[in-house]
């Protein structure tokens, strides 16, 4: 069976231009931006950062800004230790806070993945109906986004205190020996191959094991288990090839974006509006990871688009599915 990356591209973007602009009417690309807007949360897309800088400032005052450091920190600290109860209990607060904002945004998050996914497959601008379907799998999903953060989380405090107790005697002698250069290069290249590791799982499960999912209604388990087994491990390659010209492609993508979003004074990198206006990148990429699938296994063609003028035609002709919000 003959894989490649280059086909998969050419029927992504095939599909692309005739779901948004031969299907889809103006009312449909902002329900699917929708779509795309919730599967887009908690994963940082869509949001542009500025700094600004002020080395413009003379020097006397940079070393006056220092000075005040050190009684500042001494007052702060003197604050906390008399308001030691007031600061524990507002830092719990903050903490749940922060972890109850993330769930939500997780939980959405993953349900609107598949409701992407729906919309692209099916061709159908919907919103009620895939959310309630694609419960039991967004749910599943959601498990195993959470059990990833909580073991990325475990394997940075190993690491951290692996490189405290190695440059422990260092760290007590208040001096950068020895020790201290073995833990933080042994450290850091840890810390570098777990970052690596956690990126391709990652990928790995929104790009492919989520198709796996919502095609064969498993588990995230289920699902992840039958990609490596019948998927990954027979094409390692191009599995290889597709993510290198993902990255290509993600680049010169986020290029356009950037530029567009900077020649709007910004409104295109506003999240929900961001989602609608750049929605043809959104649907390229996830109809590319599914076009690479059909080709490894047939119960996974989920996009019906053919490449022959005389099919476009056709199928050009075809009616627009009614859109159900």
């Amino acid at each position: 069976m003959t894989v490649s990356v280059t086909k998969a591209v050419e029927r992504a973007f095939l599909w692309m231009g005739r779901l948004l602009f031969k299907r889809f009417e103006i009312g449909d690309w902002f329900v699917l931006g929708f779509c795309a807007f919730l599967a887009s949360l908690a994963s940082g897309g869509g949001s542009f950062n500025y700094t600004s800088s002020s080395s413009s400032g003379d020097s006397s005052s940079a070393s006056d800004s220092g000075n005040d450091i050190a009684p500042a920190l001494h007052q702060a600290g003197e604050w906390v230790s008399s308001h030691i109860f007031l600061v524990t209990v507002g830092g719990a607060l903050i903490v749940l806070i922060v972890a109850v904002l993330w769930l939500t945004l997780l939980w959405l998050s993953s349900r609107g993945r598949f409701m992407f996914l729906d919309g692209i497959v099916t061709a159908r601008a919907a919103v009620k109906d895939p959310w309630h379907r694609c419960r039991h799998i967004g749910n599943s999903l959601l498990r195993a986004r959470i059990a990833l953060a909580f073991i990325s989380f475990g394997a940075l405090i190993i690491l951290g205190g692996a490189g405290v107790l190695i440059a422990w005697p260092d760290i007590a002698a208040s001096d950068f020996g020895a020790r201290a250069l073995t833990a933080t290069l042994s450290m850091g290249l840890l810390l570098i191959a777990l970052i690596l590791a956690l990126t391709i799982v990652n990928a790995l499960l929104m790009d492919f094991v989520t198709v796996v999912m919502y095609q064969y209604d498993m588990s995230v388990l289920a699902a992840a288990e039958f990609f490596v087994k019948n998927l990954l491990l027979k094409w390692p390659g191009q599995y290889i090839l597709f993510y290198l010209l993902k990255i290509a492609m993600g680049i010169l993508a986020g290029i356009i974006v950037w530029l567009l979003s900077c020649l709007t004074c910004c409104i295109l990198a506003l999240p929900y509006i961001h989602s609608v206006a750049f929605l043809p990148v959104s649907v390229f990429f996830k109809a590319y990871s599914v076009c690479f699938l059909e080709q490894q296994d047939p119960q996974l063609a989920l996009i019906h688009v053919s490449t022959s003028p005389e099919d476009e035609t056709a199928q050009g002709a075809t009616p627009a599915p009614d859109s159900e919000q």
